[in-house]
């Protein structure tokens, strides 16, 4: 018997001192252990006993034992990106076996929000050292170098469980945001992805959120590459005249700031090709401009998903669909939970004759940005009309909260399209009174068709409609 615990101590041993290789195989055999059977609950104990003991060799503020501020300085927030910690969810079950899943919940977010390059993401050992430690998140986040925590809890009831997720500012200790899901276990990992890409979804702009708030704090001159960067995003998304110059002022000065920042050049040619698909801009040297920060961005970062997304963007617009491709799927592997992504992909695949497709994604996108819906519903709408299905399209286009005149113009195709001509007719004089110079082919021009028959498709509907 004690040959085979030597054997079984042994084994043990050696998987530890490989963990950064086999860690994905450690987790699966101490998962299966755990959920399937007694075995599971001895590796468990022994491993916990490791790490007890491996912890008294910790630094206090690392070990979850209180700092001396005196003689041990506490990390610093990083100065030029957000920094975030993931805390262990908390197992409210009363079940210890349940311990995995609660942690597996927390090591999911930090491996998604790892693949950020926007963010700090405290490593896991770190942040999971804080599992038994009392305190304020202010102290946490101080001894672990992060202005953001996110913590929560699982509470598994039969085989139901409520899993609640919250994002909590450490310098003020406001809470950002907080979200509680209600799930049936019929597969538990299944229900740790979804509810991690629920997450993941969402955190990244709630921080931009927050930084975004205090920018606007600081006088301008003031202003760190970061934060003129996150200046730069949020004037672009305003779409203004005014605002595009305001949002390449401010990126111009992100890059001075920081040459090494491939996001600020990627979004310096995002706003360019804003003003050029608006009219703000028609200079010859505007697309040379968007190409040279475009190089530049993808020189400094190739694994920037935001670069790609961007990208992404640039090439649709010049009708490069193999190249938009590349980078949407590029986009997508780096950040499969950003709803941006989601949305461009399945934009860009209803534009190249794969619709249904396309309405998958874009309904994906839907669900884990629920925050943001006249955007996605615009998109979804859209796609749900290249691909004929015109009752699905009205239904999703009679969601936005308010109808613009692209919104008229779709609506009007669609009830042409499903012989309703009083509403088509109806909803074609919505468009000519917002826009009185609407014309067929510059608007359907500026749609970005690949193919010739869903260019003609569309354009055919709106005259039908009346326009």
């Amino acid at each position: 018997m004690d040959s085979a615990v030597d054997i079984f101590t042994n084994f043990v041993e050696w998987l530890t001192a490989n963990e950064t290789a086999l860690s994905g195989f450690a987790a699966l055999i101490v998962t299966l252990g755990v959920a399937l059977s007694p075995l599971g609950a001895s590796l468990r104990s022994f491993l916990q006993g490791r790490k007890a003991k491996a912890q008294t060799n910790l630094s206090p503020a690392v070990a979850g034992m209180p700092v001396d501020r005196e003689t041990d300085s506490a990390p610093t927030h990083n100065q030029h990106k957000p920094s975030i910690a993931v805390l262990p969810f908390e197992n409210l079950s009363g079940d210890s076996d349940q311990e995995y899943f609660a942690h597996g919940i927390a090591e999911d977010i930090i491996v998604a929000l790892s693949k950020l390059h926007s963010l700090i993401v405290i490593a896991r050992n770190t942040s999971f050292a804080y599992k038994a430690r009392g305190g304020d998140d202010s102290n946490i986040g101080k001894a672990l170098g992060a202005r953001y925590l996110v913590h929560g809890s699982v509470r598994k009831i039969g085989d139901r469980a409520r899993i609640t997720a919250a994002l909590v500012d450490t310098d003020s200790e406001e809470q950002l945001w907080a979200e509680r899901y209600d799930r049936n276990l019929d597969d538990v990992f299944l229900v740790q992805d979804e509810i991690t890409s629920k997450v993941i979804s969402i955190l990244p702009s709630r921080i931009e959120a927050a930084d975004l708030k205090r920018t606007h704090n600081k006088p301008t001159a003031n202003l760190k590459a970061y934060e003129y960067l996150l200046r730069g995003k949020y004037h672009h998304h305003l779409r203004t005249k005014e605002d595009n110059q305001i949002a390449y002022d401010m990126l111009g000065r992100a890059v001075e700031a920081d040459p090494s920042s491939a996001q600020a050049y990627a979004w310096r040619a995002c706003v360019i090709g804003q003003a050029i698909v608006r009219g703000y801009r028609n200079d010859d040297d505007a697309i040379t401009e968007v190409l040279q920060n475009v190089e530049t961005a993808l020189n400094l970062d190739d694994e920037d998903f935001e670069c790609h997304r961007v990208l992404l963007g640039v090439c649709t617009f010049q009708k490069n669909y193999d190249r938009a491709e590349f980078h949407a799927a590029r986009a997508y592997e780096l950040n499969p939970n950003d709803p941006r992504v989601i949305s461009q992909y399945g934009e860009l695949l209803a534009l190249t004759g794969r619709a249904e497709a396309g309405i998958e994604r874009l309904q994906q996108a839907l669900l884990v940005d629920p925050h943001s819906p006249d955007d996605r519903l615009t998109h979804l709408g859209f796609a749900q009309f290249v691909a004929r299905r015109y009752d699905d399209a009205l239904v999703t286009f009679k969601k936005v909260s308010l109808l613009g005149v692209k919104h008229h113009a779709y609506i009007a195709a669609c009830y042409a399209q499903l012989d309703d001509l009083a509403n088509a007719r109806y909803h074609a004089s919505e468009v000519t009174r917002l826009d009185p110079a609407f014309a067929v082919d510059n608007f359907v021009t500026l749609v970005q068709y690949k193919n010739d028959i869903d260019y003609q498709h569309h354009a055919d509907a709106l005259r039908k409609a009346g326009l």
